[in-house]
């Protein structure tokens, strides 16, 4: 009789996966506003490009905005989930006008 070799591969607790996060950091290179995208820094195969969702937290200043508000040329620290590529926080940053 040939020995189980399945027993215990699915044992271990049904716990959900956890996600990867991930960060990049970089000039805002470009912003989708209608298909909800960001683009941090030089994209190399998609590299940099991130999915904004309603649950990203993005703030400008240290102040809480909206997608709208960014702008293209602005610092930008992101925090994003590795294997969806949403964005779970964007703070940018504005550049000195003077």
């Amino acid at each position: 009789m040939a020995p189980n070799c399945s027993a215990g591969i699915n044992d271990g607790g049904g716990g959900s996966v956890k996600s990867v996060e991930a960060r990049v950091t970089g000039y805002v290179t470009a912003i989708d506003y209608v298909n909800k995208t960001v683009q941090i820094g030089a994209s190399y195969y998609g590299s940099g490009l991130l999915n904004v969702t309603s649950s990203t937290d993005i703030s400008l200043d240290n102040n809480s905005c909206d997608l709208d508000t960014i702008q293209l040329g602005q610092w930008c620290e992101a925090r994003y989930d590795f294997a969806t590529r949403n964005a779970t926080k964007l703070s940018v940053t504005s550049v000195p006008t003077s």
